[in-house]
């Protein structure tokens, strides 16, 4: 019985029944409650992301695609300006300069 003079013994003691009163109150039920919510909100917005990249995939696809247009209807223009023999950039004013 000379454990029971030990305060080592007593902080055990005290430490079980502060255990015990957490798992009767329930706290790790709402423990786990909380992760799990967590997790589902990190899989939303998880999903949401991907949701989101794969949107901006397309989109970059589409502006590459209009982007590739725009050069190839610039090069004909002016490969149909210097069949004629004048560049479409010449005979133009600009705003400073020679007046």
């Amino acid at each position: 019985m000379q454990f029971l003079a030990e305060p080592e013994f007593w902080v055990f003691v005290g430490f079980v029944i502060f255990v015990g009163i957490l798992v009767y109150v329930g706290v790790p039920k709402m423990l786990l409650s909380a992760l799990d919510d967590r997790g589902k909100r990190v899989q939303a917005e998880l999903d949401e992301a991907r949701r989101l990249k794969d949107e901006a995939q397309k989109l970059l696809a589409e502006y590459k695609a209009k982007q590739r247009q725009a050069d190839e209807e610039a090069v004909a223009i002016i490969g149909r300006s210097a069949g004629r023999g004048r560049c479409p950039c010449r005979g133009r004013r600009s705003g400073g300069g020679r007046g």
